[in-house]
């Protein structure tokens, strides 16, 4: 993988080697960048052996120093042929996450075709909410079940070599129900309640992932899921509770 610098009229080049398994690591190539770097360019995937590489870090890194970042996805049919096109449900694996209950339908980690989107489905149980974050990618949001409201708050960025966020002050209520879709644009903290005390929630997200890839994912979680227990193990049981209807006790005269 080259990085091209900038000196006087000349430009150097600078090359990082593959480790065994045909991998870049990210490390060695932000070793080799500086304020003089104008172009970074990564092969995405190995010719030899199909390893598919970390593109997030090194974009991320050339973004920060204004260097033009090129990825070239020649092997790219080589390393679709092993993957997936079709996932079924065991293959779907669950969180108990600081945002709520997940279902990840779709992630880079889970070996499919799709290069742009992340997909997982969120449960909240009667009554309850999910976690509430703050992120740059917009995302769109599919209520399969259930009604309630969003709170959407945007936020006013200043993008240097840094970030810089402010939130404005007012608080947008957002209602829906089964059917219908979620707009969360750009720079929006959001969070979803379950407005049925009885039955729970469910919906689809989706966020496209070219934001990371490009190192400009940018999440903060700003209140866990009242759910949420850290390290713990989602089993079938706990998932039946998540969807289990609550039924109202009448209190007798």
């Amino acid at each position: 993988m080259p990085a091209i610098r900038r000196q006087a009229s000349s430009l150097v080049i600078a090359r990082v080697a593959p480790d065994c398994d045909g991998r870049v690591d990210p490390a060695d190539v932000l070793m080799e960048l500086d304020e003089n770097t104008a172009l970074v360019t990564l092969g995405i995937a190995n010719a030899e052996v199909g390893t598919t590489q970390d593109l997030a870090p090194i974009a991320a890194a050339a973004t920060r120093i204004g260097a033009a970042f090129h990825i070239d996805a020649a092997q790219a049919p080589a390393r679709n042929a092993k993957r997936k096109k079709v996932v079924h449900p065991e293959d779907m694996p669950w969180e108990l996450s600081r945002h709520g209950l997940l279902k990840h339908l779709m992630n880079e980690g889970m070996n499919t075709r799709m290069e742009t989107v992340d997909a997982y489905m969120l449960i909240i149980p009667p009554g309850s909410r999910s976690g509430k974050h703050r992120q740059l990618a917009e995302e769109c949001l599919y209520v399969l079940e259930g009604r309630g409201y969003d709170l959407h708050q945007d936020y006013d960025v200043e993008i240097t070599d840094t970030y810089h966020w402010a939130p404005q002050a007012e608080v947008k209520r957002y209602e829906w129900e089964a059917g219908d879709v979620i707009y969360i644009p750009p720079n929006t903290a959001s969070q979803h309640f379950n407005a049925d005390p009885e039955r729970p929630v469910r919906l689809i997200s989706a966020v496209n992932r070219i934001y990371k890839a490009s190192g400009l994912n940018d999440l903060e979680q700003l209140e866990d899921a009242p759910e949420y227990r850290p390290g713990v193990k989602v089993t079938p049981e706990m998932v039946q509770d998540f969807l289990r209807p609550r039924r109202k006790v009448s209190e007798s005269a």
